[in-house]
């Protein structure tokens, strides 16, 4: 059975093993505090992650019926064009998930600004990446060719001020370069900003 928990809920006593990355490509990272954001294109390999952040919309499915849609891509279709019948931030756990849990958001509201949402956003993930590593894949249907942009925007809030470390973007129906143009400029901003070092995997 599914479990829907209001993103408001405190989440506490989560662990979460840490993914063995290929040695190979870590390449000596350079400390504890670098951060890592792994880029995957495939379901298998979005199965490291267990935490996946989206987008969804209000509409006609249950919670139950969107994580029998299987592969992360078309969970977050879905979710982001059928849509979901509930309100707010929401926790999907549920066996059909596999590993993975899904944290949902709706888009900004018509009265908020974009920076209002995003700060916002990121102050919810803030508890879960205490945690777990965080995974993101926002379907294009959300924000139409801005999807990637604004998961960068997302990101970058909540990476400036976070304790987390493990990162996972999602190329899905957005393809490797934009996602990985994305993660590049991060980076960068990262670096500017709130001197943090990362690396990047893919």
């Amino acid at each position: 059975m599914s479990q829907v928990v209001d993103g408001d809920s405190k989440i506490s006593d989560t662990t979460v093993s840490q993914p063995n990355p290929d040695p190979a490509k870590l390449a000596r990272p350079g400390s504890d505090a670098d951060i890592h954001i792994h880029i995957v294109s495939s379901e298998k390999e979005s199965q490291r992650c267990e935490w996946w952040v989206g987008i969804y919309r209000r509409g006609e499915l249950s919670p139950q019926e969107l994580v029998k849609r299987g592969a992360l891509i078309e969970l977050m279709r879905a979710a982001a064009t059928v849509g979901i019948n509930a309100d707010g931030p929401i926790i999907l756990v549920d066996p059909c998930l596999g590993k993975r849990k899904l944290f949902l958001e709706t888009p900004v509201a018509a009265d908020r600004s974009h920076e209002t949402w995003i700060v916002a956003f990121a102050d919810r993930l803030g508890l879960l990446n205490r945690h777990s590593p965080l995974g993101f894949y926002f379907a294009p249907e959300s924000f139409g060719d801005q999807a990637v942009a604004v998961m960068g925007d997302l990101m970058q809030a909540l990476l400036s001020k976070s304790p987390g470390r493990e990162y996972y973007l999602f190329t899905g129906e957005h393809g490797l370069y934009p996602v990985l143009d994305m993660a590049l400029r991060l980076k960068e901003n990262l670096l500017l900003t709130a001197a943090k070092s990362s690396f990047i995997f893919h």
